[in-house]
């Protein structure tokens, strides 16, 4: 009995890392179910065992990942010396993610309830992290404190979703909105001690 549920963890787990890499890479609504199933050489059946429908996969998928990339991050973070250093490591992962995803999977994930559930928690959980990263940089003398990092927060959240919605991503690609979102934004939220940070980690670019 141990082998068989050791072995179902374990087809589980790979599932979940297959079907992630494929709705990342195709969007969602061009992955099947099917597709998985052929892609792990198991049968559909199986994978309905598993996970009822392709939504609760899908919300599996970003749990998931996002479970990997707090661990992944918690790693990194130990070896940043201040937020500017944590600010540029969090800009690399994410964009090095970013460019793993097809610009369809942004415009095609807010057709799933649960799944905006689960981002809504997560924004709101961030946001909360967010202005914590933000006091810490005020006390090292990298941020302003003449700042609403309030209103901040929501003008961010505004260009997001107008990014999602007006499908910016084909428009001027990854790089280029991820660029102007972080680094043009937290620019002038900076002290001229954050900006020289900042203009040398740009220089080697």
């Amino acid at each position: 009995m141990g082998h068989i549920s050791e072995y179902r963890a374990a087809l589980k787990g790979k599932i979940l890392d297959k079907a992630l890499q494929l709705f990342f890479a195709n969007g969602i609504r061009a992955v099947k179910m099917d597709d998985i199933a052929k892609s792990l050489s198991i049968s559909k059946r199986t994978l309905y065992e598993l996970y009822d429908n392709k939504e609760i996969l899908l919300f599996e998928c970003l749990k998931k990942n996002k479970e990997h990339r707090d661990k992944e991050m918690i790693e990194h973070l130990s070896k940043c010396s201040n937020v500017m250093d944590i600010l540029l490591e969090t800009y690399r992962m994410s964009v090095d993610e970013f460019r793993r995803m097809s610009p369809c999977f942004f415009s095609e994930i807010s057709r799933y309830p649960q799944v905006i559930d689960f981002i809504e928690k997560k924004r709101v959980h961030d946001h909360e992290q967010f202005m914590l990263f933000i006091q810490r940089g005020i006390g090292e003398g990298f941020f302003r404190e003449d700042v609403n990092y309030e209103l901040v927060l929501m003008v961010h959240d505004s260009i997001r979703r107008t990014i999602i919605e007006g499908d910016l991503y084909n428009k001027y690609g990854m790089d280029g909105l991820f660029f102007n979102l972080i680094f043009v934004s937290f620019r002038g939220v900076c002290t001229k001690k954050g900006v020289e940070v900042l203009d040398k980690y740009l220089a080697r670019q």
